[in-house]
């Protein structure tokens, strides 16, 4: 993933379409179209973005940056578990990634 990725995911924060915390991401599933993980992110953090995505079908990406820059990209001190809720702004977030793997 690239800067871009992190102004992206800034810019989607700043416009209310970016969920953090799975207690949120939780009450709020329906609206997700997609999760993010951190990539420091702790094994219970893990497993609940498993379990939430799993549960409502969503994507889960993890990100090549620890819960500190992904949290400064969204102006919070750490973020490991965060959700976007436009499928277009997830997937300009997620294809660097998935371009990357293939």
């Amino acid at each position: 993933m690239t800067d871009k990725t992190l102004s992206t995911l800034g810019l989607a924060y700043k416009a209310g379409r970016v969920i953090y915390g799975a207690d949120r991401i939780s009450r709020e599933i329906g609206r997700c179209a997609g999760l993010l993980l951190a990539s420091d992110a702790g094994a219970a953090a893990a497993r609940e973005a498993r379990f939430l995505a799993d549960k409502a079908g969503l994507p889960l990406v993890q990100l090549d940056y620890p819960r500190e820059t992904v949290g400064r990209a969204i102006g919070k001190h750490l973020c490991a578990v965060l959700a976007v809720t436009d499928k277009g702004l997830y997937h300009s977030i997620t294809v660097p990634k998935t371009r990357r793997n293939t």
